[in-house]
């Protein structure tokens, strides 16, 4: 009786179908995470800021070809440099509470030399054509991080939670609250406190 030879089985399919199925599972189970950044350019030296702003209002922040941080012309380390700002924006200059420029709840220095109000205060950034991008975004870093820090203080006073938590939960929808109400107050804390930064030259004045 002949024996019959059976078939060999093609198993070369079996590696492509299994190499989808690894790659299919990878993509569904792996979270790539985004990189986080600041979205700016270093600005071109020929722009100028056209509204002239009171010299005191403005706070320097520049570096230098050395990579040095300097604010008001004063070499500075990063460090130091979110409480610097933290200490210019909040300053409240102007003590005459029947003044339409008086910050009652500003709560630093009240240094007449320094800004006059939080919606008045800008801060410049000036950077040479040799200056590092990694330090250009570290200054940034510390420019948010003063915002926020103020942010959350006065949202702590007068609210009693974190802007910074409530705002991103509210941008994610995730919030857990009255929406609308804290919506407000959100954009009441950022009006107190408004993001004032400014990457060209500007015109000031005594």
């Amino acid at each position: 009786m002949a024996k019959h030879k059976l078939p060999d089985v093609n198993a070369g399919s079996m590696a492509d179908i299994a190499f989808l199925f690894y790659l299919s599972f990878f993509l569904v189970t792996t979270t790539i995470e985004q990189d986080n950044g600041i979205f700016r350019k270093i600005p071109e030296d020929n722009q100028q800021h056209t509204a002239p702003i009171h010299k005191r209002n403005i706070l320097d922040i520049s570096i230098n070809e050395a990579n040095k941080v300097l604010v008001e012309d004063n070499i500075e380390s990063l460090d130091d440099l979110t409480q610097l700002i933290i200490d210019f924006i909040d300053n409240g200059g102007i003590i005459n509470k029947q003044d339409q420029w008086y910050c009652n709840y500003c709560s630093r220095n009240h240094n007449a030399a320094s800004s006059d109000h939080p919606k008045k205060a800008m801060v410049s950034i000036q950077t040479h054509r040799k200056s590092k991008y990694k330090t250009y975004v570290a200054v940034q870093d510390k420019i948010a991080s003063a915002y926020a820090q103020l942010r959350n203080e006065l949202s702590a006073k007068n609210y009693g939670f974190e802007f910074t938590t409530v705002k991103q939960a509210l941008n994610k929808g995730s919030y857990e609250g009255n929406i609308e109400k804290a919506t407000n107050a959100v954009r009441e804390i950022q009006e107190m406190y408004p993001l004032h930064i400014a990457e060209v030259q500007i015109q000031k004045y005594d």
